[in-house]
C-alpha cells in the first residue's frame, strides 16, 4: 500500500469527525427549535416530513463528486503514468459516488414527471 494513500486516508478522519459533529449538532437545534414551537401550540417550521431531496440536489452533488474525480483521476494517471496509483484509485471512486448521484437524478426526475 502506498504510504501517502495512507496518510492522505488518516488526514480525512478528522475532517470526517469535525463535520459529522457539526451536522450531529444543527440536527440537535433543529430538534430543540421544533420541540420549542411545539410546547408553544405553534405548528413546527420546516418539519421534515420525509420525502427524499429534490431532484436538483441529486444532480448538483453528481456533478460536485463527478467533475472533480474525473480530473483527480485523469491528471494522476498521466502524470504518474500508472493507472493503478491511490490518487487514481479515489478519483474513480469519487466519479462512482458522482455518477451514482446523476443515476439517482435520472432515476427521480422520470418518477416525478
Amino acid at each position: 500500500m502506498d504510504l501517502d494513500f495512507l496518510y492522505f486516508i488518516l488526514a480525512l478522519c478528522p475532517l470526517f469527525l469535525i463535520v459529522g459533529y457539526f451536522e450531529y449538532r444543527k440536527t440537535k437545534l433543529l430538534h430543540l427549535e421544533r420541540m420549542a414551537a411545539i410546547e408553544r401550540g405553534l405548528p413546527p417550521i420546516g418539519a421534515y416530513d420525509g420525502r427524499p431531496l429534490a431532484p436538483w440536489n441529486y444532480f448538483r452533488r453528481g456533478t460536485l463528486w463527478l467533475l472533480p474525480g474525473l480530473g483527480l483521476s485523469l491528471f494522476t494517471w498521466l502524470i504518474a503514468g500508472d493507472p493503478t496509483s491511490g490518487w487514481t484509485i479515489v478519483g474513480i471512486l469519487m466519479a462512482c459516488v458522482g455518477l451514482a448521484y446523476l443515476l439517482a437524478y435520472y432515476v427521480e426526475g422520470r418518477q416525478r414527471g
